[in-house]
């Protein structure tokens, strides 16, 4: 069995919900994508988005 997790943070107080929402739906098909357990974490610094990957 596999797990695959998205995550989203953000450092600024004017990012709105959704944003950050989509953002983690986003890194949870990406880390689906890579196959295996794997955990992806998108973080939005401004206007800069930098997706990571977590190790397994």
């Amino acid at each position: 069995m596999d797990v695959s997790i998205g995550l989203a943070a953000t450092d600024s107080s004017t990012t709105e919900a959704m944003a950050l929402l989509r953002d983690a739906d986003d890194a949870m098909y990406l880390a689906k994508a890579i196959r295996g357990s794997v955990s992806v974490m998108s973080v939005r610094r401004g206007s800069i988005e930098v997706v990571e990957l977590l190790a397994g």
